[in-house]
């Protein structure tokens, strides 16, 4: 007994590890992230996109002014989500973080078609200042913490 119980656990191991080497020489089936240079002020951790192939915004729209609470619509591909959320940040220009929430997919998002999302995002101004330049950061939702997996798209925003 004792033997066919080592020779279970050797066949159930060279199993594992197959399917681990299997799964790593296997491509992803996403599109590359495009990359951007990062400016001096800001230094993202993860790739910065400009009209995205994975998420197009439709509320709001680039330069709008607006107040917070603020809601979030739009569509993205569905590895954009992990459990059918995404972190969304609203930032000043030099990426003080004023607010943080998540964006969820509102249809499945099992697919590397476009769903639709829509979230809310409270954000608050600092002390003393009325309207202030700002972006909303869509990021990618990445439990992986690859840089490889991360993508981010920032909305330029006036934030009042």
């Amino acid at each position: 007994m004792n033997k066919l119980f080592v020779g279970f656990v050797v066949v159930l191991l060279i199993g594992v590890v197959g399917v681990y080497i299997f799964k790593q020489d296997t491509p992803e089936n996403e599109p590359p992230v495009e990359e951007e240079t990062p400016t001096e002020e800001m230094q993202p951790p993860a790739t910065t996109l400009e009209r995205s192939p994975l998420i197009e915004p439709t509320l709001p729209v680039d330069n709008q002014t607006v107040t917070s609470p603020l809601t979030l619509t739009g569509t993205a591909r569905g590895y954009w989500f992990f459990e059918a959320s995404a972190p969304v940040t609203v930032t000043n220009v030099n990426g003080m973080v004023l607010g943080q929430s998540y964006i969820t997919a509102t249809e499945s998002w099992m697919t590397e078609d476009f769903v639709p999302y829509s979230g809310t995002i409270s954000y608050t101004l600092p002390v003393g200042t009325t309207e202030l330049a700002g972006f909303i950061v869509l990021e990618r939702d990445n439990p992986s913490g690859l840089p490889e997996n991360a993508a981010r798209y920032e909305l330029p925003v006036v934030l009042h």
